[in-house]
């Protein structure tokens, strides 16, 4: 099988394409062919730092099936979160718990953008808190793959979207997806463009893949009972934020953050069920759809890298194995 890997630490160009044997797989394990993976922020962060474990979903079909798994069969379609990665290579074995079936109303290959996406949207808005019909919600890097669907599933239940972005393109593509309010943040201070749009009333939810850059400026326009989700931090894994305590304290606002890779299993296989039976239907019946910026194979993922540092995706930026042959 083919698998993308990085020959030392550095910059895009150090990725290569090798050839290994068919992958290992436990009891509760299924081997899955890959028709798809994704290009998400750690990759890019791990490949500098020259750590061999890309691609955190995929799609595709199961070609083996563990002693122990009896929901799925061969052939079945089906996409996946990888939460210790493995989606760069043409075959990947992954627990029975963290598969469920691609929704049929989009291609296979599309729905490699869901896991991750996905599984962080549901918790942040659903599993950790209450999201509700009415409630304003602020999403930063609105035009991401997470931002991108946070955009829909937020509509679809009802909410007043507000988005950062940051030029008039990924604008009017948050815009096109149901974006009531967009705001350039490259050059409007989103906090006073806020401030004007509700009158001083602030939004009751932040999804924030920024962090230390917005952390304050989200506590001062979070409204009275808010809440603001962290969700990374830019193009780094970790970061240094100051909060103003006074401010949570006199809001009763919270800060929470996530982390799906660090779930347990028993959240993990929560997630993916409850993805399964509330949102699959919603994107089966293309009310909402996962964005695809572009779509590479394999050996172009330097390609693929490039264009996701370059900062200017309009969602999901796939990665297609070179010997892919699904139907």
């Amino acid at each position: 099988m083919e698998q993308i890997y990085a020959a030392r630490a550095g910059d895009p160009k150090v990725l290569r394409v090798r050839r290994l044997k068919k992958p290992t797989f436990e009891d509760d394990q299924v081997l899955i062919k890959v028709a798809a993976t994704t290009v998400n922020k750690l990759d890019l962060s791990r490949r500098k730092d020259g750590i061999n474990v890309f691609g955190l979903e995929c799609s595709g079909e199961i070609l083996e099936i563990g002693k122990l798994v009896t929901r799925w069969k061969l052939k079945d379609k089906v996409c996946a979160l990888l939460r210790d990665g493995g989606g760069y290579a043409g075959m990947v074995a992954v627990s029975m718990y963290f598969v469920i079936p691609a929704p049929a109303g989009i291609p296979l290959e599309h729905a490699a953008a869901l896991p991750t996406a996905g599984t962080i949207i549901w918790q942040s808005f659903f599993i950790m808190n209450r999201l509700r019909k009415g409630q304003r919600v602020l999403i930063h890097g609105a035009n991401g793959g997470v931002g991108s669907l946070a955009i829909q599933v937020a509509k679809y239940y009802g909410c007043e979207v507000f988005i950062t972005a940051g030029s008039q393109e990924k604008l009017e593509f948050c815009k096109n997806l149901g974006a009531d309010t967009c705001i350039d943040d490259s050059r409007d201070d989103f906090e006073d463009h806020l401030v004007k749009v509700l009158n001083g009333e602030g939004v009751d939810f932040i999804l924030d893949c920024s962090g230390e850059k917005y952390v304050g400026l989200n506590l001062n326009i979070v409204a009275y009972g808010g809440r603001l989700v962290i969700i990374g931090f830019q193009d780094q894994e970790h970061a240094t934020v100051d909060l103003d305590t006074s401010i949570l304290a006199n809001k009763k606002a919270e800060v929470m953050g996530v982390n799906v890779r660090t779930s347990t299993v028993g959240d993990i296989r929560l997630l993916m069920k409850k993805l399964e039976e509330y949102l699959w239907p919603a994107i089966d019946g293309l009310q909402i759809k996962p964005q695809i910026c572009a779509s590479f194979k394999f050996s172009e993922a330097a390609m693929a890298h490039t264009r996701m540092e370059d900062n200017n995706n309009l969602g999901k930026i796939l990665l297609i194995p070179d010997e892919a042959n699904l139907s």
